[in-house]
């Protein structure tokens, strides 16, 4: 569909028409597992579809769309990862869709805490005390 294209020459009716075939292809192609696999299958660009919600800012439904297909994309990932193994899989959740390692301290055993401080001040008695 954008093969060869210029990026300034995109309508606005083009773009909507290149959002709508990206959410049918990444819809109906399970193989599709990450937004760079979904450039290479339509023949464009990766950063294309940034182009397109730039260049055209008052259609929110590129936005839409583009969180539809990453969404997608998240839980076609998070299925294969316990279908073949995850390792794959939660390298690119962390690095495409920001899921992180949880990370969790526990303390075991007892913890002392010990206040030492220097006396810089005179109770009443000391300066009553003094000659």
């Amino acid at each position: 569909m954008a093969r060869g294209r210029q990026t300034d020459s995109w309508t606005e009716d083009e773009a909507i028409d290149f959002f709508n075939e990206a959410a049918r292809l990444v819809e109906e192609d399970e193989s599709i597992i990450h937004l760079s696999h979904l450039a290479s299958h339509m023949y464009y660009y990766k950063g294309l579809d940034e182009y397109l919600i730039d260049k055209f800012p008052n259609n929110e439904s590129f936005r839409s769309i583009k969180k539809h297909i990453k969404e997608i994309l998240k839980s076609r990932l998070i299925d294969k990862g316990y279908e073949k193994g995850a390792a794959m899989s939660i390298f690119l959740l962390k690095n495409n869709h920001g899921f992180k390692d949880k990370q969790e301290v526990e303390n075991k055993g007892e913890m002392n805490i010990v206040w030492k401080e220097e006396k810089t001040y005179e109770t009443e008695q000391e300066t009553d005390d003094r000659p």
